[in-house]
């Protein structure tokens, strides 16, 4: 077998599980997303890591389902066969939560998966000496607007 040639990194591409984990494989496609967001191809996918161009395409087809990754448009490059539909990660799937807590503020962030900060709070805590419970109830409340906000 012939090795993959280095990424601009110097890097070799990390290559897909064969009869692997397919949770692996789905990170490692989500990464190749992530990686050349706007700029990849499940046939990109697929060369980049190795997998069988149907798994490459089964894969990217479960992370659209899932909201990871969304199709943007056409390749506008002519060549054999079909035009190769762009990938790039989804905007509005799904996001990770920042809490910060200190002894007088709560921090709250929400940034989507292409890095995108959508809510951003600093709020004040209750001048009250709440107990643990109380507090992490008050917590919850600002996680759950947060995301609501975040997700409009």
């Amino acid at each position: 077998m012939v090795p993959s040639p280095p990424t601009t990194s110097g890097r070799r591409p990390r290559r897909g599980v064969s009869g692997g984990s397919r949770g692996q494989n789905l990170a490692l496609a989500l990464g190749c997303v992530a990686t050349h967001s706007g700029a990849v191809s499940r046939a990109g996918i697929s060369a980049r890591t190795g997998l069988h161009r149907s798994t490459a395409s089964s894969l990217v087809d479960e992370l659209i389902t899932g909201g990871l990754v969304r199709e943007i448009g056409v390749d506008g490059r002519h060549g054999v066969g079909r035009p190769a539909t762009i990938l790039a990660l989804a905007g509005r799937g799904p996001a990770g939560v920042g809490v910060e807590i200190s002894p007088h503020l709560v921090v709250l962030s929400v940034v989507d998966l292409t890095g995108e900060v959508r809510y951003l709070r600093t709020v004040e805590q209750p001048a009250a000496d709440p107990t643990c419970a109380e507090a992490l109830a008050w917590i919850g409340g600002l996680v759950r607007q947060a995301l609501a906000v975040a997700a409009e």
